[in-house]
């Protein structure tokens, strides 16, 4: 049961370190994710069921993946130690050109034994509750009669660096006796995971993947006696160690015996509480914390090599063992979106993402049928395969110095500017027609609709117009930023020109357009470059033609429409879950926006994770969601095999897009020190205390009460930055008074989703607030 204390709260912004680890296991958890010991979900909304196969929870620090069981089995861990190309053909699907090479370790099981009986794997026992500390790490509670287990597990992070973090597993175990007499036995760890303080070379130790380290002194192993008294606990601790070889394992040993558990606890702690702030939604807490579930799904999908170096990643942050071929493949487009947030949230990793995606975001051997292209786009430029992949590095990179300014990376990087020289050219080079807009056969593994495909267009226009600003910015290159911008202007207005047209109710963006000027018909739900518009700053997030757009999308006018379950079919797979992003982009006003947020949390995991396709084709029943059992049978470079996938960063990075930059209204731009909030947000208020846009600082607060509207920015950095606050009246209501930083004051009168807005702009000194407050008339 927890204490009082540690109940409700959220991570706090300000790092407080734990004076022991019993202290840590009582420390703040989610109320939203996990499971009470009886199996009844936290999360009572969702539609998933507790023994609906594969529920688990994943720790990461991008150098060590591990998939936990909800019964707290470390069951599969991983490490990236190559990158290995893999050529297109017929016979692979087309949005993968590189594959991982995987070390695997586990499963690792933890046991009990009373006396001199047989040993109980914890995770074998009945009554297995699960949270989730500071919403990060889980924390399993056992009942072994009148003994009680606690059992944390985390990724360690080494000053708040995933460069140089340890690749392995800490997992910490608090056993108290609380019977009325002494209880004796053993904590047993896994008999075929090596002691590596005892390992020698006559045992194999060079030829050694995996090994375990007891930390804080405890020099037994596997088994660790247990004597205590009534009233009496005891914390122990392990770290479970994956490495190419014994060397690799006796580093990572030597680093781990540098500091105790309690030490990188901490130090893991103060890494994610910089990273965080403190997200309040006191209307609804549950999405303050989903916010947080879906960044680390991201975070976590992603993984580095033992020097450092972006490795690549997966679907989601689950693995399901180094053997099966989809842990082995690179989906170029998921990992995309699973990197976009991070120049928000995790900006060094955005950082080296951006160099990943110029080595391996095009195709490295033949493409399209036998390298010949298609029928629609015979013999193509190598960019052609997929615009969207290769120009995925040169929109992280945008992204990445709007958020930063970090003119340092990018001039210790000039290959980033001759890598957007050599792609922006081959595009040039490919365009077919007269419009200034350019092929692309495929999205990832689904085809770009289209002669002119509006997402893949979209992406040209942000590469050009924010490589010209890079270039002009950073690398002083007047006239190649002059060229390029006059090339995304023409982009811009050839796909206003182009790739709108009327629909039901007015003017709409359209999937593709065809030479011939008509239009496809549709969405195919993974389609969600057009659903980023507004996080790209092509247009507002209250365009009307965005808003119809993506409102068709899930309708019956889109002939991959699934109305009982009101998704979007993704061919015979199921409903994908990128559709759902799409619907909230179509939310035109607050009370649109809470149903579609629902919509997403009642197919939110226990975890607080999603999944690709939660829905089996042809699926009557919406409250019938399956995770990752296998969905499809594939021919991989083994042979047949049955896929079943994972958990959707593609999803979860858009997800985080639309929610911060949309619904929470927040932008920055740091090379013009410019933050805004501008929020479309169905709850009376929200607080974000010392919130991480990039490497930017800020508090947040917003408040709508009757007749009565707040919205402040307060400055966290120690440099000027302009803020502007635009807060969007009810429909129907009038101004009537507004002030600025407690004077009153006059304010521009706009317009937001129909409805009259006022918006201030002042400049926030550091350490100061720009405050706006509203008071209105309700309509009638």
């Amino acid at each position: 049961m927890r204490s009082d204390q540690s109940a409700s709260r959220p991570m706090s912004s300000s790092f407080e370190p734990f004076g022991s680890l019993a202290d840590a296991l009582d420390g703040p958890r989610s109320d939203a994710f996990g499971l009470e010991p009886d199996g009844r979900p936290r999360h009572g909304t969702s539609y998933y069921k507790t023994d609906t196969p594969y529920l688990c929870f994943d720790v990461s620090n991008n150098q060590v993946l591990c998939t936990i069981t909800q019964t707290g089995l470390l069951e599969n861990a991983c490490i990236c130690e190559g990158l290995i190309p893999a050529g297109l053909s017929n016979r692979y699907l087309p949005g993968i050109y590189v594959y991982k090479e995987l070390i695997g370790g586990g499963p690792w099981p933890l046991s009990i034994r009373r006396g001199e009986g047989e040993a109980t794997g914890l995770h074998e026992l009945s009554a297995v509750g699960v949270e989730l500390l500071g919403g990060l790490f889980p924390m399993f509670t056992y009942q072994c009669d009148d003994v009680r287990v606690r059992l944390l597990v985390f990724a360690p992070m080494a000053e708040g660096d995933s460069v140089t973090a340890p690749r392995a597993v800490i997992a910490v175990l608090h056993i108290s006796n609380e019977g009325d007499g002494p209880f004796e036995g053993a904590l047993v760890g896994p008999a075929d995971v090596s002691d590596i303080a005892r390992m020698s070379e006559s045992e194999g130790k060079r030829s050694r993947h995996e090994a375990v380290a007891c930390l804080d002194g405890a020099d037994a192993y596997p088994e660790i006696g247990l004597a205590l008294q009534p009233g009496e606990d005891i914390t122990v601790s392990f770290a479970f160690i994956l490495g190419h070889d014994g060397d690799e394992l006796g580093r990572a040993e030597g680093l781990l015996r540098e500091r105790t558990a309690l030490d990188w606890l901490n130090e893991t702690w103060r890494f994610h509480a910089g990273r965080f702030g403190r997200l309040s939604i006191p209307a609804e807490p549950f999405y303050a914390e989903g916010l947080l579930r879906f960044e680390e799904l991201c975070r976590q999908s992603v993984m580095r090599m033992a020097d450092g170096k972006f490795g690549a990643g997966f679907w989601g942050s689950n693995f399901v063992g180094a053997s099966a071929w989809e842990s082995a493949c690179v989906w170029t487009k998921d990992n995309f979106h699973a990197m976009l947030p991070m120049s928000m949230f995790e900006p060094r990793l955005c950082a080296d993402a951006i160099l990943f995606f110029l080595r391996w975001g095009l195709p490295t051997g033949a493409y399209g049928h036998d390298g010949g292209g298609s029928a629609r786009f015979p013999n193509p430029r190598r960019v052609t395969h997929s615009l969207a992949n290769g120009l995925a590095p040169l929109v992280l990179a945008g992204a990445y110095y709007q958020m930063t300014g970090d003119r340092a990376f990018f001039l210790d990087h000039r290959e980033v500017l001759d890598g957007a020289h050599a792609l922006l050219e081959d595009v040039l080079q490919s365009r077919r027609g007269e419009p200034f807009l350019f092929p692309s056969m495929f999205i990832s593994d689904g085809p770009s609709r289209g002669e002119y495909h509006t997402g893949s267009n979209l992406l040209v226009w942000y590469s050009f117009h924010h490589m010209a600003r890079i270039a002009r910015e950073v690398y002083d290159e007047q006239g190649l930023a002059e060229a390029w911008s006059e090339a995304a202007g023409k982009v811009k207005k050839a796909i206003l020109q182009h790739c709108v047209g009327e629909g039901p109710q007015g003017r709409r963006f359209f999937e593709g357009a065809e030479a011939d000027g008509s239009f496809v018909a549709g969405h195919d739900g993974e389609e969600t470059d057009t659903t980023l518009m507004p996080f790209y700053g092509f247009c507002e997030a209250d365009d009307p033609a965005l808003i119809e757009h993506a409102r068709l999308g899930l309708s019956p006018e889109n002939p991959h429409y699934a109305p009982v379950v009101d998704g979007i079919w993704w061919e015979e797979t199921g409903t994908t879950f990128p559709g759902w992003m799409t619907a909230l982009a179509s939310a035109a006003n607050e009370g649109e926006v809470l149903a579609r947020l629902e919509q997403v949390r009642r197919l939110t995991d226990h975890d607080g994770s999603i999944w690709w396709w939660p829905y089996k084709y042809g699926c009557t029943d919406p409250t019938e969601v399956r995770r990752r059992d296998p969905y499809f049978s594939f021919e991989g470079r083994d042979g047949l095999e049955e896929v079943g996938v994972g958990k959707c960063g593609w999803a979860a990075g858009v997800y985080l897009c639309l929610f911060v930059n949309t619904i929470l209204g927040l932008r920055v731009d740091a090379p013009a020190r410019q933050v805004s909030l501008r929020p479309f947000c169905p709850w009376p208020e929200f607080t974000w205390e010392a919130c991480r846009l990039g490497d930017s600082r800020f508090d947040f607060a917003y408040e709508c009460r009757e007749g009565r509207m707040i919205g402040r920015i307060t400055n966290g950095n120690d440099i000027e930055f302009e803020g502007v606050i635009e807060l969007t009246l009810p429909d129907g209501a009038s101004v009537k008074a507004c002030e600025v930083n407690g004077a009153a004051a006059e304010v521009e009168r706009t317009e937001r989703y129909g409805r009259p807005a006022v918006r201030a702009t002042r400049p926030v000194a550091p350490g100061q607030s720009l405050f706006l407050e509203v008071e209105y008339a309700a309509g009638n």
